[in-house]
């Protein structure tokens, strides 16, 4: 007998709004208030094997690498109350690979809970990385700021968001952003220890 990948099938719609649930309950009775989000984090954890798949894996002369969560919900800014479009919350997953006192390289899995009329909703998985370091800090540090370079950071974050934007569709019939039902359950296991411990 030949053994096969079986695909792993998405999460539900019934993964997601408790995932939604969870985060409330973790970011309202342990978060802090920023207005138009309630936050709770960074705090180091033990990533789950479904998350850490989405990890590089670190260099062998790596001095250290940390693992921490970090659990938002958005608020609207002019009614106060939860959104009801959109990322309405989000658990992030972030690895920190120190490999030397001055470079850090960080990814972060970002599971964003999305929706579009309050009350279905979905998941999906944003994968980023960034370069930390005092190198980073220099290069910024030494910019002056004018009404031109304004301008231009505004252009150069426009054509970002572009390019985001026009990867997206790629990202998704690619199945990048697809949350499996075991990942899902994993997350959701993380955010109810963070809501059992005490503190």
């Amino acid at each position: 007998m030949i053994e096969r990948d079986i695909p792993k099938q998405p999460a539900t719609p019934t993964q997601a709004g408790e995932m939604f649930t969870g985060i409330g309950e973790l970011t309202a009775l342990k978060g802090k208030n920023y207005g138009d989000t309630h936050a709770f984090g960074e705090v180091p954890v033990v990533v789950p094997d479904e998350v850490a798949a989405h990890f590089p894996t670190p260099d062998s002369d790596s001095q250290e690498v940390r693992h921490t969560v970090y659990v938002t919900q958005k608020f609207d800014r002019t009614t106060g109350e939860p959104r009801r479009s959109g990322v309405v919350g989000m658990v992030t997953f972030d690895q920190k690979d120190h490999r030397d006192a001055g470079l850090i390289y960080a990814t972060h899995v970002n599971y964003h809970v999305i929706t579009d009329d309050g009350e279905t909703h979905r998941l999906e998985r944003h994968v980023t990385n960034t370069e930390h370091g005092p190198h980073r800090v220099a290069q910024e540090a030494g910019k002056v700021v004018t009404r031109q370079s304004v301008l231009d950071n505004l252009a150069e974050l426009t054509a970002l968001r572009d390019r985001v934007e026009t990867t997206r569709g790629m990202e998704q019939s690619l199945g990048l952003l697809t949350v499996s039902q075991p990942e899902a359950d994993q997350i959701l296991d993380v955010l109810t220890d963070l809501n059992d411990q005490t503190g």
